[in-house]
C-alpha cells in the first residue's frame, strides 16, 4: 500500500500491480496526478485506489488508460481533463461520489473501448462533461448497478449501451 499524492509529471510511465499470497493487491490511498503533455499513453493495470471520501483515485491530463483497477470511496474516481483521452477497461467503481468524469477538450482519441466495468453505489457512475470527439463510447459487457445516477451526459456523447446491463436501484 502506498500512502500520500504522487505526482507523476513529464514524462509518462507505465504501472502494473502485483498480488501477494494473503490476495492483497497494489493500493493506492492518495491521489495520483498523472501530468504530461503530449506524452505516450500511459497504463495502469491490476492497481487498487482506495480512497477516504474526497479527492481522486487519479486525476490525469495526460494520455491514459487503466485496466482491471478498482477504485472506491473517493469524491471522484478517474478525473480526465485538459486535452486528454482517457480509457477505463474492466475496471471497477464503487462508492463514489463520481466514478469517472471525463472533462477534455482535446482532438484526440486512441480508443472507444469503455468495456467490462462494473459501477456499483456512486452518486454518479459517469459523468460526461465534455468529450474530445464525437467517437462512439462504448461500454459494452460493463454494468451499473445501486448507483443514484449511472450516466449523466452533459456533452451529447455518442454511446453504444446496447450491451450494458443496468440493474434497478435498492
Amino acid at each position: 500500500t502506498y500512502e500520500g499524492e504522487l505526482p507523476i509529471q513529464e514524462r509518462p510511465i507505465n504501472v502494473y500491480g502485483s498480488t501477494d499470497a494473503d490476495g492483497h493487491r497494489t493500493t493506492f490511498t492518495g491521489t495520483v496526478f498523472l501530468t504530461c503533455p503530449n506524452s505516450d499513453i500511459m497504463f495502469f493495470q491490476d492497481l487498487d485506489f482506495a480512497g477516504s471520501g474526497t479527492g481522486s483515485g487519479v486525476s490525469t491530463s495526460a494520455f491514459f488508460r487503466a485496466t482491471n483497477c478498482s477504485f472506491t470511496n473517493w469524491e471522484t474516481g478517474v478525473l480526465a481533463y485538459g486535452t486528454c483521452w482517457v480509457n477505463v477497461i474492466g475496471c471497477r467503481f464503487d462508492g463514489n461520489q463520481v466514478g469517472f468524469d471525463f472533462n477534455s477538450m482535446g482532438e484526440y482519441v486512441n480508443h472507444s473501448m469503455f468495456n467490462d466495468n462494473y459501477f456499483s453505489n456512486n452518486g454518479t457512475a459517469v459523468l460526461l462533461e465534455a468529450v474530445p470527439t464525437d467517437v462512439t463510447m462504448n461500454f459494452q459487457g460493463s454494468v451499473f448497478s445501486n448507483n443514484q445516477t449511472d450516466i449523466d451526459n452533459r456533452c451529447d456523447q455518442p454511446l453504444d449501451l446496447s450491451q450494458v446491463t443496468f440493474d434497478s436501484k435498492e
